[in-house]
Order: C-alpha cells, then sequence, then structure tokens
C-alpha cells in the first residue's frame, strides 16, 4: 500500500475534522485528536495544516474548487450571466459540508470577540470568492458599474449564506429562491444582462 501524498493527507484532515466535529462538536475537536484519529503526528500535520482555523478554510477552499469546476461544464457555459451566478453561488453553498451544525459552529467560531483576526482574514476571503463569482458568471462590466454588481453580489451572497445554513428544504429550494430574487435585482434593466 503506498503512502498518501500530500493532497490526499490533506483531504483526510479535512474529512477526519469534519467527521470528529459531527461526534462533539466543531469548538471540541482539537488538532492532537485529528493526529490521534488518523496516526500521523502533530509535526505532519503542521506543514499541512498550521491550525484548525485552517483546516476550515481549507473546507471554503473546497466549495471554491467545486464551483470553479462549474466552468467546464458545457451547460453552464450555455447560461446567461444571471444564470451563471446563480448557479455558481448554490455549487458553492451545496459543496459545503452536509451538517450545518458543524458549519453553524465554524462560522460561530470564527465570529467569537477574540477572533478579530479570523474575521479579518474573513472579510479577504468574501472578497476573494465573490470575484470567482463574477468571474466564472462572465461579468464583465468595470468601473462604477463593476464596483456596484461586486457590492450586490456580495450582499446576496452573504444574505444567502445565512438563509443557507438554517434551510431544511429539500434541494435548499429558499435559499435558491430568495437568492434568484436578490440576483434579479442587479440585472440590468436596459440590456437584461448583468
Amino acid at each position: 500500500m503506498s503512502m498518501p501524498n500530500e493532497m490526499e493527507r490533506r483531504q483526510q484532515i479535512i474529512d477526519t475534522a469534519l467527521q470528529l466535529a459531527s461526534k462533539r462538536s466543531w469548538h471540541a475537536v482539537a488538532m492532537h485528536d485529528i493526529s490521534n484519529e488518523i496516526k500521523l503526528p502533530l509535526v505532519q500535520i503542521k506543514p499541512l495544516f498550521r491550525s484548525k482555523d485552517a483546516i476550515a478554510e481549507a473546507i471554503f477552499d473546497r466549495a471554491d474548487d467545486a464551483m470553479l469546476a462549474l466552468n467546464d461544464n458545457p451547460t453552464f457555459q450555455q447560461q446567461n450571466s444571471q444564470q451563471r451566478l446563480l448557479t455558481a453561488i448554490i455549487t458553492w453553498f451545496e459543496a459545503l459540508p452536509n451538517n450545518k451544525a458543524v458549519l453553524k459552529a465554524i462560522m460561530a467560531y470564527k465570529f467569537e470577540p477574540g477572533h478579530i483576526h479570523l474575521q479579518a482574514h474573513g472579510v479577504t476571503r468574501v472578497s476573494r470568492t465573490v470575484q470567482w463569482f463574477i468571474d466564472i458568471a462572465n461579468i464583465r462590466q468595470q468601473g462604477l458599474k463593476r464596483i456596484c454588481i461586486e457590492i450586490s453580489v456580495t450582499a446576496s451572497y452573504l444574505l444567502s449564506f445565512a438563509h443557507f445554513i438554517h434551510d431544511k428544504s429539500p434541494g435548499h429550494e429558499r435559499t435558491r429562491h430568495r437568492l434568484a430574487k436578490m440576483l434579479a435585482r442587479i440585472v440590468d434593466a436596459d440590456t437584461r444582462q448583468i
């Protein structure tokens, strides 16, 4: 049996953290718990993940990757910008852990008063993800119109995310409907295109 490569090892660590968090809670999982579970010394985990928050960030990176993979989908390529934006954001949401209690705990951890550094990093993460949404949706406006679109997409994404983590509707239909309504407001009335 061959040794796992770095990418496989990273995925194993993420999956183990999520499994442990499902049994206990995100707050109760420590790096040494992950180490013990997968029989990998902390000194070998540290180069892959310097902290538990780095694992949380990798969970969001997975969502980024799932969303960006849409670009290779011919059906996605045929959608207009508004449809692409909706599909991209919903795909991002659905790539997150199925256990929403864990997801809520990760977000609560990031918003604890002593975690200002995580909140500052969260701002750049949101900005980067929104830039990917806009790019994959093939939105090409520039200048003031682009700035307005970025602000509107960011607001729609964050409001929908807050709704998503509490949404129990089949296929997240409530989130999808709410997001579609918000994105429709971003559409330029003249061209009916974003």
